[in-house]
């Protein structure tokens, strides 16, 4: 009797011990079973967008010269008789109305709509009209915007319990990508595989990839994003530095930006910066650094993650620091020069708005109140536009290291494989694609790990430390901010 009791206290021990790691694998398992019957071999001909700003309505023209039918809604009636007009497809009042204007046969539904209640909102109607029998199983909903990777999860096992698959598709690229997107899928593996037709419409090859069960999509454009802020952050603080130097001329430093676009930061990131330069508008341009919350989601992932991520740190608190300038009774000040770089290039890239100053300021008016960084730095120009660029490198080197041991740490176990696929579609179309991510790809795809990774990227490329110490050196006797540069410093030494 004893050794049966023992028997038993041992066994309800191992089941308390086992039940977190046995549950997910049921869960999975019956997820799994019922995704499999109501999926079937349906071929996807239609499509209804929910959401058509200047993304949105790319992306359905984009994917309506394929073949496939569209369908959309939006929440504003100008917007819809635009998308009238440009002959796509049927607008339709709302998501209800749009469901019904949809044939007979597997209905996707693509939402492309602010993160938050805007996708909680449609969520519940798409259940609804479920219900109803407006909507079938085996029917998929795709979000496409920038959703929190953990909030998705549990959206699509709502869906899931009413026979609907929701995928996440986590998309770069910028307003005007739509055929050349770089997009981030996570959800059912063969609801990735049966929407192949809509996604070889909207992304360029290589462009597009599955990553893992539901919210791997979202949580992988999630680090994006991260890298995205820091990557701005790090390149206008170096910049601010060149263009003290420089005395403040905007044409020169056009001139220096277009010839850094040949080096290893090359990037999409550096020809919007040429851009930013040569705009007529950057004098009027207010530094503070508006909208953008996505990035939080990273830095909340690696603290629950136990990852260090010292540059989007100093970034995302630039960027809170930023909104504090007053602009009714502006100042000039050291720093304020990046943050409106970053806002305008923030513009540029995806149509963010940006706050304008009531005067112009000039060149002039910097170097009163900053002064010129060439008389007071002895200097060659050459050797000191190679030192910045250098340091700049190294920076986006760690920024994109951050950034991937984020996502190696991560539940959703993407392996040096996986990031060698990541790599290839940030490389084909998303905001981030660069020449570090290029050589970062290479060098995943022969299995390092990304510690190994950068430190031979860095090691193959000549860069040190020295480079920020030095950067940094130089910005203090300028009296020029380098929080993120500070930042990655601190943490190397």
């Amino acid at each position: 009797m004893k050794y049966i009791v023992k028997t038993f206290k041992i066994s309800i021990a191992l089941l308390i011990i086992t039940m977190p790691y046995i549950f997910p694998i049921c869960n999975f398992y019956s997820q799994s079973v019922v995704t499999r019957r109501v999926l079937g071999k349906q071929a996807v001909t239609q499509v209804g967008f929910v959401g058509l700003g200047a993304m949105g309505m790319g992306m359905a023209e984009v994917i309506s010269k394929n073949g496939i039918t569209i369908f959309g809604t939006d929440i504003n009636s100008e917007t819809r008789d635009r998308f009238d007009e440009t002959g796509v497809g049927t607008s339709a009042v709302d998501l209800e109305a749009m469901v019904k204007q949809m044939g007979e046969g597997r209905k996707v539904i693509w939402l492309m709509v602010p993160h938050g209640t805007p996708v909680n909102e449609n969520i519940d109607k798409i259940i609804e009209l479920k219900r109803q029998g407006l909507l079938n199983e085996g029917d998929i909903v795709v979000d496409g915007g920038n959703s929190n990777h953990i909030l998705h999860r549990s959206r699509a096992e709502r869906l899931l319990e009413e026979g609907i698959i929701l995928l996440g598709a986590g998309t770069s690229g910028g307003t005007a990508a739509a055929g050349n997107m770089s997009i981030m899928v996570g959800g059912n593996q063969e609801a990735y595989q049966q929407c192949q037709p809509v996604l070889e419409a909207l992304g360029m090859e290589g462009g597009y990839n599955w990553f893992g069960e539901a919210g791997a999509g979202h949580f992988v454009k999630s680090v994006h994003n991260g890298i995205e802020y820091s990557f701005f952050q790090v390149l206008a603080e170096g910049i601010e530095v060149l263009a003290n130097y420089f005395g403040w001329n905007q044409e020169k430093l056009a001139e220096v930006i277009g010839n850094l676009q040949d080096s290893n930061i090359s990037s999409w990131t550096m020809e919007l910066a040429l851009e930013v330069a040569g705009d007529g508008v950057f004098s009027e341009v207010g530094p503070h650094i508006l909208g953008g919350s996505t990035g939080t989601w990273t830095q909340e992932d690696a603290e629950r993650l136990g990852i260090a991520t010292p540059a989007l740190d100093a970034t995302l608190q630039a960027r809170i620091d930023s909104i504090e300038t007053d602009l009714e009774n502006y100042q000039i000040a050291p720093g304020d020069f990046a943050a409106s770089f970053i806002a305008l290039i923030r513009n540029k890239m995806g149509s963010h708005e940006y706050d304008e100053l009531s005067e112009e300021i000039t060149p002039e008016m910097r170097c009163d109140v900053l002064g010129i960084g060439s008389e007071r730095i002895n200097v060659e120009e050459q050797v000191f536009i190679e030192n910045v660029l250098s340091a700049i490198t190294y920076g986006w080197l760690m920024v994109l290291k951050e950034g991937y041991e984020v996502i190696a740490a991560s539940e959703y176990t993407i392996d040096t494989q996986g990031l060698a696929n990541l790599s290839t579609v940030w490389q084909n179309g998303s905001v981030i694609r660069s020449h570090l991510i290029g050589l970062a790809e290479a060098h995943f795809q022969v299995g390092e790990d990304v510690q190994t990774t950068f430190n031979n990227i860095a090691q193959d490329l000549g860069l040190e430390v020295s480079s920020i110490k030095w950067l940094n050196e130089i910005a203090n006797s300028l009296n020029t901010p380098t929080p993120a540069f500070d930042a990655i410093l601190e943490s190397i030494e």
